[in-house]
């Protein structure tokens, strides 16, 4: 989708993913908050440092960046999208520590080696498979030596997922990402995949079964995954 369709798409952004998610349950804030769980679960587990510079690659209208400013309190939070309309709807937001930047879709506006963790939600997706490869190039371009990336996107083996995304009028005609084609891409690029967690399984009317997702991760049937790989270039 073009820079002009997604600006098309940003006033009314929330609630079509709200009318599309409707059928697994939930809203789009829900989905949120179970991916930022799974990614403050991962560094708690992994005892990994506290980071300072913090990038939401795509980040659209801003509905992960209150996620990460909370779990991530006095980092430099920033955003990239190709969407002029988005970025003005993320700045409503009023998040602290966060600057927001347009993006041509090639090259970011960053210096290399910038931040510790970039985060890309349900973003490659929306990315032709041919540049992937490359827009995963360029992010790890600006990532320190060790740095986290985390790719949350869509289950193509999940029935109820295949049917959301094909229900939503943004999603027409994109591709989705499989787990197999993501890490094969990263390790290509230096990226070391340190894990591929399974996540939510359940819908918002069963949020209380939410306590045994960790026992699920290796099951490929979750709605979404989490995928953790460290920059090694």
């Amino acid at each position: 989708m073009s820079e002009h369709e997604f600006d098309a798409h940003a006033d009314s952004y929330r609630q079509t993913l709200d009318n599309a998610l409707a059928v697994g349950g939930g809203d789009s804030l829900y989905y949120a908050e179970r991916k930022f769980a799974a990614l403050r679960a991962f560094m708690a587990e992994r005892s990994r440092a506290t980071p300072t510079a913090i990038l939401d690659f795509g980040c659209g209208t801003g509905t992960n960046l209150p996620y990460l400013h909370g779990l991530f309190a006095g980092a430099s939070l920033y955003g990239v999208d190709v969407s002029s309309r988005s970025l003005e709807l993320a700045g409503e937001r009023h998040v602290p520590d966060c600057q927001l930047t347009s993006y041509d879709g090639r090259t970011l506006p960053f210096d290399a080696a910038k931040f510790d963790v970039v985060v890309v939600s349900n973003v490659l997706h929306h990315i032709e498979p041919p540049h992937r490869a490359a827009t995963l190039k360029e992010i790890g371009r600006c990532m320190k030596p060790g740095g986290l990336l985390v790719v949350f996107e869509h289950n193509p083996a999940n029935p109820v997922t295949r049917k959301v995304v094909r229900d939503c009028p943004f999603d027409v005609g994109v591709t989705l990402v499989g787990q197999r084609e993501v890490q094969s891409v990263l390790r290509d690029l230096g990226y070391r995949v340190a894990s591929l967690w399974n996540i939510i399984f359940f819908p918002a009317a069963l949020k209380k079964m939410n306590v045994v997702e960790r026992s699920l991760r290796w099951l490929p049937l979750g709605a979404q995954y989490a995928l953790f790989a460290e920059w090694q270039g």
